[in-house]
């Protein structure tokens, strides 16, 4: 167990029997965490068509969802309980011989998963009690050149302040999927957590200085901070299919749809396309 000031992280590791000396009679299973595939595929090409009415469509599924998206700050938590697990309890270092725990973490060999227990930050300075502070609990697979995108959990009472106001998370209780799954992007090292677009699937119960949110929704953050949010084509049937919108700062800066990508005016709430075209109506 390694305790900072900002939580406490407990990471289990797991790996293959033969990396263990022949300790276990088999290796131990690695578990399956839930297929994003499709939900990947709705944001880099999404399947709706952009126009002014279903634009304006899109911003109020935004709007609606804003509190969850801008003012709990989950994706940062989040990405911090993965990014310091993976860079800082894992020697990347690819070193010959039998499997042992170093100073610097631990050496990966051959293919595996890590289970991270985060005890949050709490909302004083009481110190770090899961107890007290809730925790967020992920599991996260990995091979020897670094983590498999999918990572995914839950979170148990989980309290933080997020600009100065109080945040508390909670699994939602009727929830069929894992409640936190994230895609961290594929083909990344064990350093490179959020340097690529990080998408976000929750399913959460959380309050806002004791104002509760239901938090049901998928959006994608990049290295960059801008955030993409997916409209689905439910709130908008317009578009016969989703859209993505993209929010700088709480901004409107852009649009992907079908017939293709727009730069937004966030006053005007217009939009025209990459070669000048205006969005028709």
């Amino acid at each position: 167990m390694r305790c900072e000031a900002s939580g406490c992280i407990v990471a289990a590791l797991s790996l293959a029997a033969a990396l263990l000396g022949g300790c276990r009679d088999r290796p131990l299973s690695t578990p399956q965490g839930p297929d994003l595939t499709q939900l990947v595929a709705a944001y880099d090409a999404p399947g709706g068509v952009l126009n002014q009415g279903v634009l304006i469509d899109a911003i109020g599924y935004y709007l609606e969802h804003r509190d969850e998206l801008e003012e709990l700050g989950i994706d940062s938590e989040l990405i911090l309980a993965v990014k310091r697990t993976f860079e800082a309890d894992v020697d990347t270092g690819k070193a010959s011989g039998e499997l042992g725990v170093r100073r610097e973490g631990l050496s990966v060999l051959s293919d595996g998963f890590l289970v991270i227990r985060r005890v949050c930050r709490g909302w004083d300075d009481a110190g770090v009690d899961a107890r007290v502070n809730g925790e967020l609990d992920l599991t996260a697979t990995f091979t020897a050149d670094g983590p498999d995108p999918v990572v995914w959990g839950g979170a148990r009472q989980c309290r933080y302040r997020f600009g100065g106001r109080r945040v508390l998370l909670d699994a939602a209780s009727d929830a069929e999927e894992p409640a936190i799954r994230l895609h961290l992007g594929d083909d990344i090292g064990f350093g490179d957590v959020g340097k690529k677009p990080v998408l976000f699937s929750l399913d959460l119960r959380a309050s806002l200085d004791d104002f509760s949110i239901p938090v049901q929704i998928d959006f994608r953050v990049t290295a960059t901070s801008l955030l993409e949010v997916r409209v689905p084509a439910a709130v908008i049937p317009g578009a016969g299919g989703d859209v993505v919108l993209e929010y700088a700062g709480g901004a409107l800066i852009g649009a992907r749809a079908k017939n293709g990508h727009f730069n937004c005016d966030p006053l005007a709430l217009k939009c025209v396309s990459d070669d000048g075209a205006p969005l028709g109506s």
